[in-house]
């Protein structure tokens, strides 16, 4: 301790030589660490190479009650026909293949003994499912969707009415388009954003549709229109040229097809469930009442409320509260009078626009009542907000649906725009 000074600094330099050691040594160990994980995560182990694979665009799965068998059936595109023809001309720019199976796993698997290539989903942009298959049961497909790691959940699921085979409908040639799943995809588009025709719902929204207490599922309906020989394309007739029409929707009883929405239904499901971006919709005009007025819907809001009442004989009733708020503008005008934004005939003309707001609504609980089919998801706003009341209720709820429910709806609709122009043209 002669010199405590000198001995302070070789202490704490000798600290510091150690937790420099320290730092380097673990330093070597993070090292070590990522150096054995690259060596176990090689690249090319098991390797699938695209070249082997055949990408899906379509998928179709249909049930054969005869055979108590499933058929997956797949569109796959040709990259080579593509190129080659830049998508046109006589050869088609995809194939069509399809393999049975006692389940839609089974299937999808049996499918390679079919093709050269392993068909790869992830790219699968719709999914086709059969009038038989829905009517049937929608279970083992939404089991097989929901497991299947490939399985992409924004694909748009729509029902293929009538007898028309998922394979004749992927064999269609969509004018404009390389294949019919593209074509398809787009008419999807068009139909939701631009006409409120066809119900807004992905994969991954039908499957938590499926799971909800107290809603039902509505899937978006498909029909292909009469074919002829001389739509047949190719020296083999490959394809067919045809018009797919998408519109309309299919409704279920928890996995059972029970029936179908028309154009306006879907219209009055969409304004409940704030599905609307865009609406067409026709009145008269207020000044002569016979000639025609076309609105656009560019911005629609709704909410719901359940409500339960007592009555004088202690009977619990069941109500849903609906309030619609709608914004539109004209797009053409037949009736020669002109509008100033203030007055009765703004008034009524807004007036009008609700009235029609609120028949599409009718008309659709109307027609869900009967099949009995809670696809407005009310039996849900019950489990989410009266939920003690939901739990007494739950086993009755069809019952209740059909026959007891009463709706009320408030429409404030407001015609905010006229284009353009003021003034009809003269």
């Amino acid at each position: 301790m002669k010199y405590p000074l000198l001995n302070f600094l070789s202490t704490k330099k000798a600290n510091r030589e150690i937790i420099v050691g320290v730092h380097k040594l673990k330093l070597m160990i993070a090292v070590g660490i990522i150096f054995c994980a690259l060596l176990c995560c090689g690249g090319c182990w098991d390797r699938d190479e695209p070249e082997d694979q055949a990408f899906v665009v379509a998928t179709g799965i249909d049930y054969h009650p005869d055979q108590e068998l499933y058929e997956i059936i797949v569109q796959v595109a040709d990259p080579g026909a593509l190129v080659a023809e830049g998508g046109s001309g006589e050869t088609p720019s995809f194939a069509v293949f399809s393999a049975k199976g006692h389940t839609p796993f089974q299937a999808a698997r049996d499918l390679a003994l079919h093709s050269t290539r392993e068909p790869f989903f992830a790219h699968s942009e719709l999914f086709a499912i059969s009038e038989n298959t829905a009517r049937h049961g929608l279970g083992p497909a939404l089991d097989f969707f929901r497991r299947e790691r490939q399985i992409r959940l924004t694909a748009v699921p729509f029902i293929l009415e009538g007898d028309t085979s998922i394979t004749q409908l992927f064999r269609t040639d969509i004018p404009l388009e390389n294949y019919s799943a593209e074509g398809m995809t787009r008419q999807a588009e068009q139909g939701i954003m631009r006409r409120a025709v066809f119900p807004s719902r992905s994969l991954a929204d039908t499957l938590m549709c499926s799971n909800l207490p107290g809603r039902d599922m509505l899937i978006g309906r498909v029909a292909v229109e009469k074919q002829t020989k001389e739509d047949k394309i190719g020296e083999e007739g490959e394809a067919l040229r045809g018009t797919i029409k998408m519109e309309g929707a299919a409704a279920f009883k928890e996995d059972e097809l029970v029936g179908w929405f028309d154009q306006s239904q879907i219209k009055g499901w969409g304004w409940i469930h704030e599905k609307i971006e865009a609406a067409t919709v026709n009145i008269k005009c207020p000044a002569h009442d016979k000639h025609n007025i076309g609105l656009e819907i560019y911005e629609a809001q709704s909410d719901m409320k359940p409500v339960i009442t007592i009555d004088e004989n202690a009977n619990r009733q069941y109500r849903i509260d609906l309030f619609i708020q709608a914004d539109g503008r004209i797009q053409d005008q037949l009736c020669p009078t002109g509008y100033v934004w203030e007055g009765d005939l703004v008034n009524s003309l807004n007036q009008r626009l609700a009235q029609v707001i609120k028949n599409n609504i009718k008309d659709s609980f109307e027609h869900a009542q009967s099949l009995g089919t809670d696809v407005f998801g009310f039996g849900n706003c019950f489990y989410r907000e009266k939920y003690r009341e939901w739990k007494r209720i739950e086993a009755d709820w069809v019952e209740i649906f059909q026959n007891d429910l009463r709706l009320n709806i408030e429409v404030d609709a407001t015609v905010r725009r006229a284009g353009l122009i003021q003034e009809p043209w003269r």
